[in-house]
């Protein structure tokens, strides 16, 4: 039979508040997040486009990614 359709849906993040070095390597560290199914940095733009599967997705890690070291 066919696969049921997943649970995705869009995110945007912002990456203005973000570390100067941390756009670098960010689409792989994103893509590490539990959940997260794509990820796609556009630097220009200063946006980072993720596709998340919502009932898997770890919003602490991202948060974590995204607020940087403390």
């Amino acid at each position: 039979g066919m696969r049921q359709p997943g649970r995705y849906s869009s995110r945007l993040l912002n990456l203005e508040s973000l570390p100067g070095g941390a756009v670098a390597d960010l689409a792989q560290r994103l893509r590490g997040v539990p959940g997260v199914v794509e990820a796609v940095v556009v630097a220009d733009e200063g946006v980072a486009y993720l596709k998340v599967d919502r009932d898997r997705l770890d919003d602490g890690a991202l948060d974590a990614i995204m607020t940087g070291p403390a």
